[in-house]
């Protein structure tokens, strides 16, 4: 009885042992599986900061484009400040002579 108790026990045992190394397998995949799927978020990680990077120089370069449009439609309208007074003195300045021509006039 005590033989067949021991043999008992160590099928049990060489059952348990068994599960065991079957458990241990497995976590290793599961953790091989886990480290290729972080080096895979790392990369992904590290390209979408490459894009955002990307986008950055992006809107960087249409911010100073912007400023530069802007300078020039201030120029512009600096001109045509100029361009509004000059034409208003013209304007003046012939209707001064037409006046003076009336004057000149016999009549």
């Amino acid at each position: 009885m005590v033989a067949e108790e021991v043999r008992n026990l160590a099928m049990r045992s060489a059952e348990a042992a068994k599960n065991t190394a079957n458990l241990i397998e497995e976590s290793v995949k599961n953790s091989e599986s886990g480290v290729a799927l972080n080096r895979e978020v790392l990369e992904n990680l590290s390209e979408i900061n490459g894009q955002v990077k990307k986008v950055n120089a992006v809107m960087a370069e249409i911010a100073e484009a912007s400023e530069q449009q802007t300078r020039g439609v201030e120029q512009v309208n600096g001109v045509i400040t100029q361009m509004n007074i000059v034409t208003q003195q013209v304007a003046a300045m012939l209707r001064s002579r037409l006046a003076e021509r009336k004057n000149c006039r016999p009549g």
